[in-house]
């Protein structure tokens, strides 16, 4: 059971920072001000 939750939320991690690069990608300003510690 523990094994099943950790490899869906892997998988989860990885779909996340797929659609981060793919922001990254599209937009570089936009990802910039994203990933800006100024605006946390």
């Amino acid at each position: 059971m523990q094994a099943k939750r950790s490899r869906k939320s892997n998988e989860l991690c990885i779909f996340y920072i797929k659609s981060l690069f793919k922001i990254i990608a599209g937009r570089p300003e936009g990802a910039r001000r994203l990933l800006s510690p100024e605006n946390r």
